[in-house]
């Protein structure tokens, strides 16, 4: 069918264009108010269901309007027909019936009137219906160009052409932007027309729309959102009249089953499940008649299930689904989809020969009603893929995420090696794109090479994390990107296999450079563009409400989000939680709104609204390092850990394959070292220590130290997951019969360790452009009236009063012991190191409540979100209190502790703990350090490490357990004190002083010979 020259135009401008419900002109146009009287015989027997009745009515009208002559009768009458040939199933006769009256119209009507849009709509929906949702798209289109052009109005018309147009959209994977637009109009529609029964149906989809882009956290705003309008517009039933009460649980059922589902999406199945199964009660208390879609529901719990891998508790479930009619399409593409869930339960159970037959049977059904491709073929497919990994049958496993793409994509016609073009990617495509480019690591292709091979695996990684990334710029909730971060993790592993495999095949630079670039990605990406937006701030042409603006939209949104998290855990559909959901979004849109004011107005950052991913998007280099220096970074993988590690002269890219075996070590190490020993049985724990430390460093370390230069005696480590909570000192470098905790070979012995949380930080932190110079040091130390031997007790800390007290008779500044929060906010920022003695508490959790706690009374504890207020230009923060460096350890982004605040607010250099540390002991090394590191001139790393070393020995045998010691490490950059600083230069003088001297000596000596 060709358009006429101005209606083509019509459908380009309108996909162009910023739709708005104003655009409807009730001043210019007039109301469209054709419904002839002839018809209504026709209409009532179509809503009384008695559809080929109604197609002999209309047949009857359109012949007796072709007697009259009276053709915009007979078109509606045609129009009319197609409608109840399309109710009674007859797709194919409704179809013809409504081409007819379009190509009669076209000849009969005007081009703007309001019945040829009704035409086109009602095409589109016949096709929609009939599952062609391309051709369905391109009738709406041309329905809506038609209507803008249109003398009059309809807008209960113009609604339905917005829903069918918004469906067919997200049916062909349309725009994401364009998706959102007709998604808002059909919003405002229902609240302006004071709907709540269409608000809350229109609601509901938006959870879909973004959990559709990954976005889950707006998707869950909305699905609590709905949730909570349905409970405020429940009917009234004061006589507890039975068919309001139904009525009334069918609407919060249904909210609560699109609550569930997005929990589900952001693998919370646990929670998705509590959800669910409160439904089910609802429905055997009322039967299924009184709840039609009881089938969705029952096949809602099931799927739950099979995500929970509990397949034999699912079955039940999705066979009760099944029972559903499959008299209409609908019904049957629900059933083919329920049939692929119950499929997939037989397979992961073992029994493949059931397995497989019920699976031919869901895809014969699902052709029945519905055509190639299309999305509802991804699940089935990505179920099979996932099914022949588990059975490492890759090349069945390549062929079927092939197949759940192309499905998905539609337009995806080239070959199976090539990367689909495009752009409107939906999650679960990113997701299909993610393991196919793993089932290409291991694939078994004729015609191509292991080096062709790995290299389109690469590529495939390479060009998801582009698209990933672009997905992430548009999320605004941390939780949205810490849950990306997580989820695709296992992509960067893939790349990072491949560069492996294409290394070890070549051994060209380029892929070990390559792997650090995919490990980058994988690695503090939230910290990195949270630390962007505090350097924006922290410039010094914002202006100071801007500046304010910020701090409170980020204290509160961090309160929030920890609050609103916290809810979640304990009951999700509580008052409490929707009230505080919206106040939640509301608080993330003004923080967003901050940062985009801050941006336009400082004119530097204007086209640059994302310079993080600008910097990680840089290609790393050959880096210049100096003799001596080592870098090592590692990637913690769901199948292996990787070890990329460079010097001055060496370049060393290591997989280590026994996961489970270090991961065991690790807890091992981790349950020796984060408790004081017991007496008791010390021999054994001795040899307990002795054995899975040095199994530990043989497996992750050693390979890459025995290929460094043997000058590499100083390492920065950038560790990942588990390795984060790490302190490497403590690894024990040969394999002995142990005799004593300080006798052992531990690394600290033989070489400098510093830490790192991403490669792109190393000599790149932003205290290099703070606004102010300051110097001196501020120290705080906690006091109370309660004795306390540990610094886990909010009690007196002895040993701070011997570490402010040394501070204050060696480095200038200014000291509080007994200082309180007020004192740190009012003074820090103008020093330039921070000494804080102090308590903390780590929450392994909540991400955002782990502290540091002053002396005082009332609000005593310091939260990241209070370090954005103290503007601190500090170069150095020593934490002396417990789990300063302990907190929440996500997957992608690293350990979400205290001292993270202080290195995302800028402070390049920071020392912290591991675990709950000795009071006593703890001020003994501080002192040490500070000696050497004030005194002495030596680097903060350095002078740490040489104070571990004078107690290690100068101890006995059991306060040498590395309890005692190792607990602090040092992250961040290797700063020297301004009075180290002044020492040196003092040095150089004095010694420059000398060989002059000494020249001049010479040269009088020399001379005099000469005269003699």
């Amino acid at each position: 069918m060709v358009l006429p020259t101005r209606l083509v135009c019509l459908v380009w401008l309108i996909t162009c264009l910023s739709f708005n419900v104003k655009a409807q002109d009730f001043s210019v146009k007039s109301k469209y108010e054709y419904a002839p009287k002839e018809a209504t015989k026709g209409n009532s027997l179509i809503q009384g269901l008695k559809f080929s009745e109604a197609i002999e009515e209309f047949n009857s009208l359109l012949k007796r309007a072709n007697d009259a002559g009276d053709n915009r009768l007979a078109i509606f009458a045609m129009e009319r027909k197609a409608y109840a040939e399309r109710r009674s199933g007859d797709f194919e006769q409704a179809l013809i019936t409504i081409s007819q009256a379009i190509a009669r119209a076209k000849n009969q009507l005007d081009e703007n009137d309001m019945l040829l849009s009704r035409l086109y709509f009602r095409a589109g929906v016949i096709q929609y219906r009939d599952y062609e949702f391309t051709n369905a798209l391109y009738y709406l289109d041309t329905a809506q160009a038609v209507y803008q052009i249109s003398d009059s109005y309809d807008s209960a018309f113009y609604k339905s052409l917005v829903d069918y147009k918004y469906y067919s959209l997200n049916s062909t994977n349309g725009n994401s932007d364009t998706l959102q637009k007709y998604l808002d109009i059909r919003l405002k529609i229902a609240q302006q027309n004071k709907d709540k029964e269409e608000e809350l149906y229109i609601l509901q989809d938006y959870p879909d729309f973004y959990s559709n882009l990954g976005d889950f956290e707006q998707a869950l705003f909305y699905a609590i959102r709905a949730y909570k309008l349905a409970t405020e517009n429940l009917q009234p039933n004061p006589k507890n009249d039975v068919n309001i009460d139904i009525s009334n649980k069918r609407t919060i059922s249904f909210t609560m089953f699109k609550l569930a589902g997005v929990l589900r999406n952001k693998k919370d199945y646990t929670k998705a499940l509590e959800v669910a199964l409160q439904i089910i009660p609802i429905i055997d208390k009322y039967g299924p008649k009184s709840f039609p879609n009881y089938h969705a529901y029952y096949q809602g719990v099931g799927v739950i299930y099979v995500s929970l891998g509990q397949y034999e508790e699912a079955l039940p479930y999705l066979e009760k689904a099944g029972e559903i009619d499959i008299k209409t399409s609908a019904a049957k593409r629900f059933y083919g989809i329920n049939l692929v869930n119950i499929g997939n339960c037989y397979l992961q159970m073992g029994e493949e020969e059931k397995a497989y037959e019920i699976l031919n049977k869901s895809f014969a059904v699902l052709k029945e009603v519905v055509s190639f491709p299309s999305s509802d073929y991804y699940f089935p497919h990505e179920n099979l893929g996932n099914f022949y990994v588990k059975e490492t049958e890759f090349n069945k496993a390549f062929i079927q995420y092939d197949s759940a793409l192309r499905n998905s994509l539609g337009n995806y016609n080239e070959g199976a090696l090539s990367f689909p073009e495009g752009e409107n990617f939906s999650y679960y495509d990113l997701e299909a794109l993610r393991k196919k480019a793993s089932t290409l690591l291991n694939i078994e292709v004729d015609t191509l090479s292991e080096v062709e091979r790995l290299s389109i695996s690469k590529s495939y990684a390479e060009r998801t994390h582009k698209l990933l990334f672009d997905r992430r710029k548009d999320l605004s909730a941390s939780e949205g990107k810490l849950f990306l971060s997580k989820q695709f993790k296992p992509l960067y592993e893939t790349a990072i296999e491949a560069c492996y495999g294409l290394w070890k095949a070549t051994g060209n630079e380029k892929y070990f450079y390559d792997a650090l670039q995919f490990s980058r990605y994988s690695k503090a990406i939230l910290f990195l563009e949270q630390s962007e937006e505090l350097e924006l701030v922290n410039n010094n042409l914002a202006t100071q409400d801007l500046k304010e603006s910020f701090y409170m939209a980020k204290t509160q949104l961090d309160s929030l989000e920890g609050g609103f998290y916290a809810l979640i855990d304990s009951n999700i559909t509580s008052d409490s939680l929707s009230q505080i959901n919206d106040v939640l979004n509301s608080a993330r849109n003004r923080f967003q709104n901050v940062v985009d004011s801050l941006r336009v107005y400082l004119g530097e950052f204007e086209n640059q609204p994302n310079t993080v991913f600008k910097d990680l998007e840089n290609p790393i280099s050959a880096r210049s390092i100096k003799g001596g220096e080592g870098i090592i970074e590692y990637f913690y993988g769901e199948e292996s850990i990787f070890a990329l590690g460079q010097d001055s002269e060496n370049k060393v890219f290591v997989k280590i394959d026994e996961l489970d075996s270090i991961q065991n070590g690790l807890l091992n190490i981790f349950s020796s070292v984060s408790q004081a020993p017991e007496i008791k049985d010390f021999d054994k724990k001795l040899d307990h220590f002795n054995k899975h430390s040095f199994y530990v460093y043989k497996s992750i370390i050693k390979p890459v130290l025995d290929s460094f230069s043997s000058k590499t005696k100083y390492l920065t480590i950038i560790p990942d997951d588990y390795l984060s909570r790490l302190p490497f000192e403590i690894l024990i470098t040969s394999d002995i019969e142990p005799s004593s905790f300080n006798s052992l070979p531990y690394l600290i012995r033989e070489y400098s360790v510093q830490y790192e949380l991403s490669n792109s930080l190393i000599n790149n932190h932003n205290y290099k452009k703070r606004k102010k110079e300051v110097s001196g040091l501020l120290g705080i130390g906690y006091r109370s009236g309660d004795l306390a031997s540990s610094r886990s007790q909010y009690g007196d800390l002895p040993g701070t009063e011997r570490e402010i007290n040394f501070l204050k008779a060696s480095v200038e500044g200014t000291y509080f012991l007994g200082g309180t929060k007020q004192d740190f906010l009012e003074n820090a920022r103008n020093y330039d190191i921070l000494h804080l003695a102090i308590h903390g508490e780590a929450d392994t959790v909540n991400k955002y409540q782990s502290s540091l706690i002053f002396s005082g009374s009332g609000n005593t504890q310091l939260q990241t979100s209070d370090l954005y207020l103290a503007g601190l230009n500090a170069r150095l923060a020593v934490l002396s209190a417990c789990e300063s460096g302990v907190g929440l350890i996500t997957k992608g982004e690293g350990t979400f502790s205290i001292a993270r605040g202080f290195s995302l607010v800028g402070v390049p250099s920071i020392v912290m703990s591991l675990w709950k540390v000795n009071d006593k002991i703890t001020s003994r090394l501080m002192v040490d350090m500070h000696e050497k590191f004030n005194k002495e001139g030596e680097p903060i790393n350095e002078a740490l490490r040489q104070a571990k070393l004078n107690y290690l020995n100068n101890s006995d045998a059991y306060l040498s357990h590395p309890y005692y010691w190792s607990a602090f490490i040092q992250l961040g950059e290797n700063v020297e004190s301004n009075e180290g600083e002044r020492n040196g230069l003092l040095v150089v003088v004095l010694s420059a002083g000398v060989l002059l001297a000494i020249l001049a000596i010479f040269i009088y000596r020399k001379k005099r010979r000469r005269t003699i």
